[in-house]
């Protein structure tokens, strides 16, 4: 645990994205897959042990997967990796529940959480005191408002992140169970404890994120509200979590932080919902296709004669009912509906066990520990954290696998057959080993890549370096830039070809700027200019501010 810790603080340069393109999602899925299998090793490879909601889920993760399967072949390839996500993160789930989680156990793994959030709340702070200074040789990234971002790349993520740490750091303080199974240094136990509940608030008041302010508070309210009857511990946690939050104010007084409005921000997320509802309501069975969103959506929006001013390029409507439902119609909407079902099944178990453990010093384990699964789940309502960050999936898996298994009743929790048991196993281990390789060779080729953009796309293209299947979308795209610049030298007339080839096809799946005016500048020089102006007279209709694209919309007009 203290190498992940490490692991997961490091700046890892890359060039942005989401998923497999970020470096942080090898390190984490590697740490997954040794986590599942050093756990199948200590239940020595049994897989047998399964609970109504893990059947739920998997259930739900096959209608999730049916619509894989109708969707156009140019969007497949697209699609494929957020499903391997969602069943690499199954088989996770599954490996983390064979194993028999005691409370000692859980507080191990919760006093974790809290000490990468502690460790990522430090960073910050440093960065907002020294905003010049850098770590392990690179200076973290910050947002347009020059807020730290941490590991995470993205405001929002830190402030979920952080929301979920001070709820479980209140977990620890407030449960009494907990507050008896202190580890040998008590002191410094509560020591850290006492400094997360006033440093994480004050960090969530500075990061002016609503969706950190709304899973926070949530989850602080809940549980304090659950523990109030132990009025000295309560009272305790409140004045800390109040001086947070006052510290937090007094930053914008000091000049530490500005305030921001959210204007922008809700214009285009009202218009992402809307239009998403209108093309459920144009293709509520089917959906449009996994994989095809950012496509679709675009084009939806320009057949009624709308841009991408204000709303930006798409490529998820920042709600994962819609997300799902628009993309896999009936089928994913299903299983959404069978993994929420689930979820409020084991709400109920929680709430009935921690009623019946009321008197004792394990009440409130229960249900406080799904309370600390709320800040992750309100955010896949504004946004989509488990596709940006493997962390925020990683550790929702790991709380509800072990939540799970400590609600269902023994009279719930059944065994399988011992064939079945065997390929189950056997189909889990393999799928851990190969996530292992995968996210290795993943998170190298990705740096390989980055320093290649680095360098300007200046010399051969390392092709022997780059996993051609993994990260094959970024690939191509980095070696046709790189091409398109050597043809200023070379003049070779297959360059262009191939870059128009490959560029129709991109924009097949993804709408950008530059592959637009690149486009267009290409067919111009081989002469084919009434190709030209349908692709630049697209542009403009996607970019209209964009000046490349200006002569297309004036040809038009003299028509």
């Amino acid at each position: 645990m203290l190498l992940a810790l490490i692991l997961i603080q490091l700046n890892i340069g890359n060039a942005g994205g989401t998923g497999k393109n970020l470096p942080q999602t090898a390190i984490v899925w590697g740490y997954m897959g040794l986590f599942a299998l050093f756990v199948l090793w200590r239940t020595r490879y049994k897989l047998g042990f399964f609970t109504p909601t893990s059947i739920s889920i998997l259930v739900a993760t096959l209608l999730l997967s049916l619509p894989w399967f109708l969707t156009r072949t140019a969007w497949q390839m697209e699609a494929l990796w957020p499903l391997l996500g969602l069943l690499a993160g199954v088989a996770f789930y599954l490996s983390v529940l064979q194993f028999r989680w005691s409370l000692a156990r859980l507080q191990r793994v919760l006093l974790f959480i809290v000490i990468a959030t502690l460790l990522q709340a430090g960073l910050v702070l440093w960065q907002y005191a020294f905003p010049e200074a850098s770590v392990n040789g690179f200076t973290y990234p910050r947002d347009k408002l020059l807020r730290p971002s941490g590991v995470f790349q993205q405001v929002n993520l830190l402030a979920s992140f952080t929301a979920t740490g001070l709820a479980v750091a209140l977990l620890l303080y407030l449960t009494p169970v907990f507050v008896r199974l202190r580890p040998r240094n008590a002191p410094g136990y509560r020591a850290m404890l006492a400094v997360a509940l006033l440093l994480l608030p004050m960090l969530l008041v500075i990061l002016q994120s609503r969706i950190g302010w709304l899973g926070g508070s949530s989850a602080a309210l809940l549980l304090l509200f659950r523990r109030r009857q132990d009025s000295r511990r309560v009272l305790m946690a409140s004045a800390l979590i109040v001086c947070g939050v006052t510290l937090g104010i007094a930053c914008f007084w000091g000049g530490l932080s500005t305030s921001l409005t959210h204007e922008n921000s809700n214009y285009a997320r009202g218009i992402m919902l809307r239009e998403t509802v209108e093309m459920i309501l144009a293709h509520p069975w089917q959906g449009w296709g996994y994989g095809g969103f950012e496509y679709n959506f675009q084009h939806f929006r320009l057949q009624k004669g709308e841009s991408t001013l204000g709303v930006g390029i798409a490529t998820h409507p920042h709600n994962e009912y819609l997300y799902r439902w628009v993309e896999g119609g009936i089928f994913a909407l299903a299983g959404m509906l069978i993994l929420t079902l689930a979820g409020g099944w084991l709400f109920w178990g929680a709430y009935k066990q921690d009623k019946r453990l009321k008197h004792t010093s394990k009440t409130g384990v229960l249900i406080g520990l799904g309370y600390c699964l709320l800040p992750l789940v309100l955010h896949t309502q504004t946004e989509y954290p488990f596709y940006l960050s493997a962390l925020h999936w990683g550790v929702f898996l790991l709380l509800l696998a072990i939540w799970d298994r400590l609600i269902t009743p023994r009279h719930h929790q059944f065994h399988l057959p011992q064939t079945v048991t065997h390929m189950g196993r056997t189909l889990l281990t393999g799928v851990m080993l190969a996530t292992l390789v995968f996210t290795a060779s993943g998170g190298y080729s990705g740096w390989v890549l980055w320093r290649f953009e680095q360098q300007g796309f200046k010399g051969a293209f390392p092709y022997w370096q780059v996993n051609p299947w993994l990260l094959a979308e970024r690939a191509h795209f980095d070696e046709q830039v790189a091409s398109l610049l050597s043809f200023n030298l070379d003049r070779s007339e297959q360059r262009l070809n191939q870059y128009a080839t490959w560029a129709k096809a991109y924009s097949a799946t993804h709408i950008d700027r530059e592959v637009y005016a690149h486009l267009v500048q290409v067919l111009r020089i081989q002469g084919l200019q009434v190709s030209a102006a349908e692709w630049g007279w697209e542009g403009y209709r996607f970019f209209p501010d964009d000046p490349r694209f200006q002569i297309y919309a004036n040809q038009r007009e003299k028509r």
